[in-house]
């Protein structure tokens, strides 16, 4: 059965699935980015955390990488939800 056989309801249903798996795709990327590093950081001492974002780029800081895959996967992350939102963006009444 191709889209165009398929009924009103069905193509609907199928756009909302779509875009539920691009937002879970997306809250992935969040979560493995941008959550998890942070709750990382909230284990460490207030003093060692001053003192690791002044060695930010340094031998004993974090690495430049680290936080550009951070900053990263937010975007990606932000990019897949508004892909999501287009996707239902034209759903027929």
């Amino acid at each position: 059965m191709t889209s165009t056989e398929l009924s009103k309801a069905a193509r609907i249903e199928r756009r909302k699935l779509r875009a539920t798996y691009i937002n879970t795709v997306a809250l992935t990327f969040f979560i493995a980015g941008v959550a998890t590093p942070y709750y990382a950081m909230l284990a460490i001492p207030p003093a060692d955390y001053i003192r690791m974002l002044e060695a930010i780029g340094t031998p004993a800081g974090p690495r430049l990488a680290t936080i550009a895959a951070w900053i990263g996967s937010w975007a990606i992350s932000l990019l897949l939800h508004y892909v999501a939102r287009g996707v239902l963006e034209d759903l027929e009444d």
